[in-house]
Order: C-alpha cells, then structure tokens, then sequence
C-alpha cells in the first residue's frame, strides 16, 4: 500500500517519478499498478499536455482507503505516545528534529 500513500501524499505523479520515489523495480511497479487498478484504488490515464506520460491518480476509493490507513497510523502513534510517556515523547522530537535537520542541510 505504499504506492496508495505516496500518491494520497504527494497527489498524481507520472509513472516514472513514481518508479523513482518508491525506488521500484519497472515491472514490480508495473504489476502493483495492475494490481491497485483492478481493485478500483487507482486509475492511470494520459497525460493531455505529453501523451508519452502515464500520470497515476487515486480513485475516491483509493482516497478513502488511504484516508483511513492514515488515521489508522496517527491513533496507533498517538497510543503509542501516550503508553511511552512525557521522556521517551521529548526524545522522540529530538531524534525527528535531528533528522529533520540533517535532511534540510543535504
């Protein structure tokens, strides 16, 4: 269900910038793509401003899904912060805030 959360994430994409986020093999993509399709979670259409492109979209039951998959994660995080306690939250942030941080500077 990555494909299904990078795309609700980042909105339609073409194939190949796809293939290159989710560092997927052409073919594992491809039959993921089918997959995904035929399940009614996501539709590929062409490009109207360059035809060789083959932009990916959500369906609305693909938004849905991944809706639900995202509120899913956050209350398992939330839980999970609750459980961990006021220390282990505070050094959370500041591993997130270092590799925030490490990433705005590369």
């Amino acid at each position: 269900m990555e494909i299904v959360q990078e795309i609700f994430d980042r909105g339609s994409m073409d194939v190949g910038e796809l293939r290159s986020r989710l560092g997927a093999p052409k073919q594992t993509l491809a039959r993921h793509l089918n997959d995904l399709e035929a399940r009614g979670l996501l539709k590929r259409t062409t490009d109207v401003k360059d035809r060789r492109r083959r932009l990916v979209t959500l369906t609305q039951e693909g938004e849905t899904f991944a809706y639900a998959q995202t509120q899913q994660r956050r209350a398992a995080i939330r839980r999970a912060f609750l459980s961990a306690g006021p220390e282990a939250v505070a050094g959370a942030r500041g591993v997130l805030s270092a590799i925030i941080q490490d990433d705005s500077q590369t």
